[in-house]
């Protein structure tokens, strides 16, 4: 059995988000999540019935995803309502993913992924990059068996799952040095507060928000 495990990431006293792509800090407490928590986590999978595991990903509205590009593929389900679980549904990713492209052209390590209809689960915020807070402590999640002993090895899977400070999301799991076994190598995590990811963001889940923008300086 697999439950949404909570670890908390203890950082250096005085370091901003800015720095999180570094992940080679403490880990401490792993713990199952309480059932009002990371309710907007979404579990990736190849099958319709949502029981294989590809990737997490974070509800950043009623109908985006928000996850890392290197878990896309041909065949992608979303399973919704993941945890607690009381409320799960799996869509079929039948519309085209949106990556980031920089200025030159290249591609990050960030997807939005559209759901068919929207869907009634709280998402995350988004984060609040001016200013960014200093920070002790942030939180990542992901799926692990809730078992352990000899014959069942606690593994936990982060890809494409959040980096969350005060109930906003400020990271997107990039890469773990080893995918399987949490904490036994450096992770890192895309900052959403660098570059243009937030208004990136912004313009794919709400067009409308770049006109608001513009107003602002249109007067």
């Amino acid at each position: 059995m697999a439950r949404l495990i909570l670890l908390l990431l203890v950082l250096w006293a005085g370091v901003t988000v800015s720095t999180v792509v570094d992940l080679q800090k403490r880990i401490v407490r792993g713990q199952p999540c309480n059932n009002n928590e990371r309710q907007y986590h979404v579990k990736l999978s190849e099958d319709l019935n949502g029981d294989s595991l590809v990737c997490g990903g974070s509800l950043i509205s009623d109908q985006w995803i928000l996850t890392a590009a290197h878990c896309w593929g041909p065949l992608l389900f979303a399973v919704v309502g993941v945890h607690p679980g009381n409320g799960r549904s799996v869509h079929h990713l039948t519309g085209r993913p949106v990556f980031y492209f920089d200025n030159q052209n290249r591609l990050h390590d960030l997807m939005l992924l559209k759901l068919p209809a929207p869907v009634r689960i709280p998402p995350v915020a988004l984060p609040v990059c001016n200013p960014l807070p200093t920070i002790n402590t942030v939180q990542i999640a992901g799926h692990a068996a809730i078992n352990t002993g000899p014959g069942n090895i606690r593994v936990l899977t982060i890809n494409g799952t959040q980096l969350v400070f005060n109930n906003r999301i400020y990271g997107v799991n990039a890469f773990t040095g080893n995918s399987h076994y949490a904490c036994q190598a450096p992770a890192g995590f895309v900052d959403l507060c660098g570059g243009d990811y937030l208004k990136w963001i912004r313009k794919v889940i709400d067009p409308s928000w770049i006109r608001r923008f513009l107003s602002c300086f249109s007067g």
